[in-house]
């Protein structure tokens, strides 16, 4: 267990000390974090998520289906919630709640799913990996791609107008079209080219590593401070999210392989992706950086239970 503890978190800690340490030196100049936000958002990430996804077999993708409908169901439902509670009870705009929304409902999956899942699971843990990793990017990411966007259409624009232009914003956005073009490439029974595998995988491994970098360098841009709402966003994202994944697992009759996948997924700390996309709207940074390293930290304690409740079959 300590083994599987150690490989999951040490890599993600170490790269966001690294991204602190470099901020707390001045090592980057203050422009820095936008154009590296814009190689992981536009480049490498879009890389990662189109090759992972397209290399998953359609006949994987249908036998784990009650994984793919019930993390869907989950991510819109706890996104859905969180932006209406950040509007309500936190006063948020539209644009900071989707932030929140995203941070709370957006697992880290592409970055730490393998390294939890495969010592428990096996080698079927890659296909949960992608399915979750489509779940959240699917779903969480176009959802605040649009809130983002009709935030910024102005007052005067119309309901339709601003819906439109949030629909266009989130089809051009190429983090958002890669999955989707990834799962249409699987339904279609069509195989992604030998030749080009290998330097997507390329491109797309710079998306883990940096992502968490970035929120290193974020975070030492900000002052530290445990509130309320980062409590809350904390224990929505490790506590609430996985035993609604279950509770709806089990209401479905679920079969244990998938309730235990899709716990151990949706129980993983927050996702990068937010910090970068509050990083490049410069809004809600300082919540999303503190609940990102608040969440990662609190993994350690949070991963044996969930190993002891969810994996017991596999150990």
């Amino acid at each position: 267990m300590l083994t599987t503890i150690a490989g999951a978190l040490l890599p993600v800690l170490f790269m966001l000390a690294l991204g602190y340490g470099a901020g707390r030196a001045h090592a980057f100049p203050k422009d820095a974090v936008a154009v590296i936000t814009t190689l992981v958002l536009d480049f490498a990430l879009p890389a990662s998520l189109f090759v992972s996804t397209a290399l998953v077999s359609r006949e994987a993708l249908v036998a784990e289906a009650p994984l793919f409908y019930a993390l869907t169901i989950v991510v819109a439902a706890v996104w859905g919630a969180v932006f209406l509670l950040g509007r309500v009870l936190f006063h948020h705009s539209a644009a900071e709640a989707s932030i929140q929304a995203v941070l709370v409902s957006l697992a880290a999956i592409p970055f730490y799913g393998q390294a939890v899942l495969s010592p428990i699971i096996g080698a079927k843990a890659g296909i949960g990996v992608s399915i979750g990793s489509i779940v959240v990017n699917v779903i969480a990411v176009p959802l605040t791609t649009m809130a983002l966007a009709m935030g910024g259409g102005g007052k005067s624009a119309s309901v339709g107008k601003a819906i439109g232009g949030a629909l266009l914003t989130t089809l051009k956005t190429p983090y958002i079209v890669a999955p989707i073009a990834g799962v249409v490439l699987v339904l279609a029974g069509l195989h992604l080219p030998s030749l080009l595998v290998a330097p997507l995988q390329l491109a797309g491994n710079a998306s883990s590593a940096v992502g968490l970098f970035v929120a290193g360098l974020t975070l030492a841009a900000v002052k530290l401070e445990i509130t309320g709402e980062m409590a809350f966003n904390v224990v929505a994202k490790l506590a609430v999210m996985p035993a609604l994944f279950v509770g709806l697992a089990m209401l479905f009759g679920a079969k244990p392989p998938i309730v235990e996948q899709g716990a151990l997924l949706a129980g993983l700390p927050c996702g990068p992706i937010a910090v970068l996309l509050a990083t490049r709207h410069k809004i809600y940074e300082a919540e999303s950086s503190t609940a990102l390293a608040v969440s990662s930290l609190a993994f350690i304690a949070t991963l044996p239970i969930m190993i002891v409740l969810f994996a017991g079959g596999h150990r």
